[in-house]
């Protein structure tokens, strides 16, 4: 056989080449990686989010106030003295919302953020010097809330103080873009009270809940959502993604300051048909996410990805603390009141859900 000396020899690849090959497909794989990751947020509020979240890591702590107060005693000491305990933002010269819990009555129940804390918020502003103090709710279940109001005893407060009442359900609404782009609306119409408020203060009452395992200052935000637009008993919240919905509000429309109601919280069957549980205590800061998992501490309870996730995708989104080393604990630690709650059924397991 003869051998052909001007036969060509095969290409082979260069050491350059093959660098190049590589590199171009690790930068494919980490663009595929990265969108995938992204997703549905985007690349660019995927990277923005990431570097807020790395820059709440180097910021303050956030300051959280725990103190005993009962129903029958004075309220206003205690609510001032942690008030004042945190950086909480002044009233001086605005216009202050206050946006209690109130969605249903029961006789005898732990529903409803209760009077004689919503009396003492009202005194503790005017005494911070408020231009005006209104109180605003849309509640879940009722369209016309006149009853409820005076079945919970709320109205007579109102009367006393002389403090206007906003039925957010039927207030005029104002077109507000949507910030963070959770729950894939580009837009929300929402009360022009709320969206107008100079200073807005979330006043939920301290209970589980069957979806949300807890319905605390976050979640409060739902009564924010008006029925006359949305529905009642706003339920296309929950279905479309409950932690979705409550992150979007927060970022949207984040009350600058919570003072929790759980002098007698509930637990159980929340946040309607649950148990009365005496927790005697107020619950007050400016960073709601880490209010929230300071409130979930005390019932007995950690957020983790699985439960309590609308306080853990608040924290990982940036929005506010809920690592027990990034909050600093005013007045009362949260071990010398924490109890065990009994946990909120799922909807699944519950006939009338």
């Amino acid at each position: 056989m003869t051998i052909n000396p001007n036969r060509p020899r095969r290409r082979v690849i260069s050491r350059r080449q093959f660098t190049r090959l590589m590199l171009t497909g690790a930068i494919g794989g980490s663009l595929v990686l990265v969108e995938f990751a992204s997703r549905p947020l985007g690349i660019i509020k995927w990277i923005s989010l990431n570097f807020r979240r790395i820059g709440k890591g180097f910021g303050e702590k956030s300051q959280v106030a725990i103190v005993n107060a009962t129903y029958e005693g004075d309220i206003l000491t205690p609510l001032r003295t942690a008030w004042e305990a945190v950086d909480t933002p002044s009233a001086t010269g605005k216009r202050v919302v206050l946006k209690p819990n109130i969605i249903y009555n029961f006789p005898d129940s732990a529903i409803n953020t209760h009077p004689a804390v919503l009396e003492a918020a009202i005194r503790l502003f005017r005494e911070q010097g408020a231009k005006e103090v209104i109180v605003a709710e849309g509640s879940a279940y009722q369209r016309d809330i006149t009853d409820l109001l005076y079945q919970s005893g709320i109205q007579q407060v109102l009367d006393k103080l002389n403090v206007p009442f906003v039925d957010l359900n039927h207030d005029d609404l104002v077109k507000v873009n949507t910030k963070g782009g959770y729950n894939s609306l580009e837009f929300m119409w929402l009360p022009k009270t709320i969206a107008h408020a100079e200073l807005l203060v979330s006043m939920p009452k301290m209970k589980t809940h069957h979806w949300a395992g807890v319905t605390l200052s976050m979640k409060n935000l739902y009564g924010i959502v008006p029925g006359i637009k949305y529905g009642w008993p706003k339920n296309i919240l929950h279905v479309t993604g409950i932690e979705q919905n409550i992150v979007e509000l927060y970022e949207t429309m984040p009350p600058q300051a919570t003072i929790v109601d759980g002098i007698m919280a509930m637990e159980g069957d929340g946040p309607l048909f649950g148990t009365p549980k005496p927790a005697q205590v107020l619950v007050i800061g400016r960073d709601l996410v880490a209010v929230d998992a300071t409130c979930a501490r005390i019932m007995g309870f950690e957020p983790t990805k699985d439960f309590l996730k609308h306080i853990w995708y608040a924290d990982w989104l940036g929005q506010g603390v809920m690592s027990k080393d990034r909050i600093i604990q005013k007045a009362l630690p949260v071990e010398s009141v924490k109890q065990n709650f009994t946990p909120a059924p799922k909807p699944e397991d519950v006939a009338r859900y």
